[in-house]
């Protein structure tokens, strides 16, 4: 069908291997392989950064190096979901934990989380785009994670943050995570969304 695998979308929450019944990160590098997937996407941890503490993000810290060992050897990326409730959930949790996980095998998903205003986003964008892997396209407004939004509506604030990517030099793939009511039928103009907006720059 021309479909290329680019992540497997795991649920590990980094620094809490196998615990209460979640899954093992053996498992998670396994079933990656199997999928020919060439990166992973985890969780940095399972709680937001305002109300972590130094000993809690030590610990996840040492879980990530630990899983991108792991992974490197493997010939996977793993990769951050930029995501509330977890380590990376502003600009500046973001740039604090890779400022403490210079591992190379380490990087960022993006998207445009509706806790932040059109700056914060931006903002967090700027931040994360050295370690960039690749984008989740969706459009919701901000304040409002249940009001999920036309792509084509998100059309002009999407092609500046596409853009200011590929000024800096950064291609990441542009995958679509979200669409209104969950329903398929509306996909097909998501994707001529999307399509519309990968064009010129491709």
């Amino acid at each position: 069908a021309g479909l290329e695998t680019v992540c497997y979308g795991s649920y590990y929450r980094v620094g809490h291997d196998g615990e209460n019944g979640r899954p093992l990160f053996a498992d998670v590098l396994s079933t990656a392989a199997a999928l020919g997937a060439p990166c992973i996407r985890v969780w940095a941890g399972t709680r937001g950064s305002a109300e972590s503490d130094e000993a809690y993000f030590e610990h996840v810290c040492r879980d990530a190096n630990r899983v991108a060992d792991l992974a490197e050897a493997r010939g996977i990326r793993v990769a951050f979901e930029f995501h509330g409730g977890t380590l990376s959930d502003t600009a500046a949790a973001a740039q604090k934990l890779f400022a403490a996980l210079p591992h190379p095998n380490l990087f960022s998903l993006w998207q445009p989380l509706d806790s932040l205003g059109d700056d914060a986003r931006a903002e967090s964008l700027r931040v994360l785009l050295p370690r960039l892997a690749h984008v989740h396209v969706f459009h919701w407004l901000p304040g409002d994670p249940f009001d999920r939004r036309p792509l084509a509506e998100g059309v002009p604030a999407w092609r500046e943050w596409l853009q200011f990517m590929h000024a800096a030099g950064h291609r990441p793939d542009a995958l679509l995570e979200f669409v209104r009511g969950d329903e398929v039928s509306i996909l097909p103009a998501e994707a001529a969304a999307l399509r519309s907006l990968l064009a010129p720059a491709s």
